[in-house]
């Protein structure tokens, strides 16, 4: 993510990146201890900045869309079976 915020060029951005990366730490935390979702995940950020670095964005915004629901699909069958 450090090279994402810090490339992008924009510090307000970058910053209230940076404060939502702070809020879903615990989420994270929740869904990359799971069975191959580490792997997955570097995947998934590894072709968000070829496409940003290609400057297809739509494709990058499509990517981080799917990365997110991934990660979330993970946490929330996590919380889930907790209950």
């Amino acid at each position: 993510y450090n090279v994402i915020l810090n490339g992008c060029g924009n510090n307000l951005v970058r910053e209230s990146l940076l404060k939502l990366l702070d809020r879903i730490n615990l989420l994270r935390g929740t869904s990359l201890v799971q069975p191959n979702r580490m792997t997955q995940s570097l995947k998934e950020i590894d072709q968000m900045f070829k496409f940003i670095k290609s400057k297809n964005y739509d494709a990058a915004k499509d990517a981080a869309y799917n990365h997110i629901q991934a990660a979330a699909k993970v946490a929330l069958a996590v919380i889930a079976a907790e209950k």
